[in-house]
């Protein structure tokens, strides 16, 4: 659907109780497989929201912008979050937000004319596969790595490191936790392969394994490797475990993509 400076996918599911106001000037673009719940509010004074594939946003959730708003692909957010651009906001691929929590890019309190100094804005940045696990505050002006986990109840004031898991009231690193275990590229194909059947036999499909491929019917394929990706034939719907991303989606590779994509494997649409 296009309607003046709003760009929503017609493979996007928009609940109709969800509002936008999206100001002139100011854009808001909502990608493929998208799912905005009931009550949700987006309101953009300025700047573009962008909402990336697969993301869902949960019921009565409230998105800001004066700034931008930048939110990757397969993201989550959980009921009643405020997601706030007003000083910029950028949220990377996989990022994970329980309900209540608040992302905040500015500060606002009392009149600057009587001297209060608690004013401004300041841009902040979620990397790839961050987990917010529930009420959660993020401060402005704030960075957070790559697969940090930040516990429940956490109030992130300062920038975190990737693969770390804080909590508490300042948010403090805590060392001897870590839910991240290595895992060989064998294992994940094997894991990928497991899952693979499991889908075929739920959606009736035959497919057959070969080393560094997996076929599913006539219309799909998962490579392991990257450049048997790059050279497969044009048209095909392919997946890159490697790279963990897909190009030529059909209806089989979105019925992959969303069997996959909760806790699983989740792929992402190749931009190039």
């Amino acid at each position: 659907m296009n309607q003046n400076n709003i760009n929503i996918s017609e493979k996007a599911n928009v609940s109709s109780s969800a509002i936008f106001s999206v100001e002139s000037g100011a854009t808001l673009v909502i990608g493929d497989y998208v799912t905005i719940g009931k009550g949700v509010k987006i309101i953009v004074s300025s700047g573009q929201v962008r909402i990336g594939d697969w993301t869902t946003i949960h019921d009565y959730s409230l998105l800001l912008c004066g700034e931008y708003l930048n939110i990757g692909q397969h993201c989550w957010f959980g009921q009643n979050c405020v997601i706030d651009g007003s000083g910029g906001l950028n949220i990377g691929n996989g990022v994970r937000v329980g309900m209540y929590s608040q992302i905040w890019t500015h500060v606002a309190a009392g009149e600057q004319i009587e001297g209060c100094i608690l004013y401004g804005k300041s841009p902040s940045q979620i990397d790839d596969d961050a987990w917010l696990v529930g009420t959660c505050t993020v401060g402005s002006g704030v960075n957070i790595g790559t697969k940090t986990i930040c516990l429940a109840h956490s109030n992130i004031t300062t920038s975190i490191p990737s693969n770390v898991v804080v909590a508490g009231s300042p948010a403090r690193v805590k060392e001897k936790l870590n839910f991240y275990r290595s895992i060989s590229s064998s294992e994940k194909w094997d894991m990928l392969k497991d899952w693979v059947a499991s889908f075929c036999s739920e959606y009736n499909i035959e497919y057959s394994i070969e080393m560094e491929s997996i076929s599913i019917g006539n219309s799909a394929v998962l490579f392991l490797n990257e450049s048997d990706y790059d050279n497969c034939e044009d048209g095909v719907c392919a997946f890159s475990l490697i790279g963990k991303k897909y190009k030529n989606i059909n209806s089989v590779g979105e019925n992959i993509v969303k069997y996959l994509s909760g806790n699983k494997a989740r792929f992402y649409k190749d931009l190039k």
